[in-house]
């Protein structure tokens, strides 16, 4: 473990620690980053979104170190960065407000949420193809027709329509190399609403659904919780933390049958 990246309370992005870091994103007045996501060509940082123009802005011209007293938010929201150069690669648009993001295990995706319900995915090999992920009811609108297109949506069981996750975005998780699962929020007194929607990866559609469980309530109760998720895609598991309390819930994933079975539980 020789690569440390972290941010600060207002939002900067540093490489290091101790006496050797170094400062990679200075150029915000303020922010608060949800999570930074790491892997062995890339950097996610993901904060508070803002709309953009479009799907993407590619290489982005300012520069990410402003030592000037005054700001101008270059990258805040979500932004995908060069592990290597520590520069921007792209600034991505779609979400607003408290935003979440991943990205997929074989480095060729991002996938975003947020707390207005927008949630992404975009190819790192073309960012300004955006994709928006299916919603259980609905589908995905059609910004030709300005219809929404329901025409690969799995029918819901009536347990699966009363029980449904909020499309409100907390975290992402992986739980095989392709598949992962949408967690949306989840208030107190609906702490049944616990079935998460399964994508996979360059496709926007919903494949199939797992159930979290309701006990103990898992910490899908907080937008700033996304960072409470883990899972490992090569064991198929996943580990969430509490609403209530320090412990964690842990499941095993199992992929042919898309089942999510709980096997661990401590507080």
């Amino acid at each position: 473990k020789t690569f440390y990246i972290s941010a600060n309370h207002s939002g900067k992005i540093f490489k290091g620690y101790g006496e050797n870091i170094t400062p990679i994103y200075t150029d915000t007045p303020i922010g608060d980053y949800e999570n930074l996501r790491l892997t062995n060509k890339y950097i996610l940082s993901v904060g508070h979104a803002i709309r953009g123009k479009y799907p993407a802005e590619i290489n982005p011209p300012e520069n990410p170190i402003n030592p000037d007293v005054y700001k101008n938010s270059s990258y805040d929201g979500v932004t995908l960065w060069d592990r290597e150069t520590l520069k921007p690669i792209a600034r991505l648009y779609g979400n607003a407000g408290e935003t979440t993001g991943i990205i997929s295990p074989d480095e060729k995706w991002v996938i975003t949420g947020d707390s207005n319900a927008r949630n992404r995915m975009w190819g790192i090999n073309n960012l300004m193809n955006r994709l928006s992920l299916s919603d259980p009811y609905d589908g995905i609108y059609n910004l030709s027709t300005k219809e929404y297109d329901k025409s690969r949506l799995i029918p819901l069981t009536k347990e699966q329509f009363q029980r449904m996750m909020r499309d409100n975005t907390v975290a992402y998780a992986f739980l095989t190399k392709t598949d992962f699962i949408r967690i949306g929020y989840i208030y107190d007194d609906e702490a049944n609403a616990t079935i998460a929607p399964i994508y996979t990866i360059g496709d926007p559609w919903i494949k199939g659904y797992v159930d979290l469980g309701s006990s103990p309530m898992i910490s899908a109760n907080n937008y700033f919780n996304s960072k409470t998720f883990a899972s490992s895609p090569q064991a198929h598991i996943l580990v969430t933390g509490q609403a209530h309390g320090g412990g964690i819930n842990v499941y095993k994933y199992n992929p042919e049958k898309m089942e999510l079975k709980k096997i661990w539980v401590t507080h």
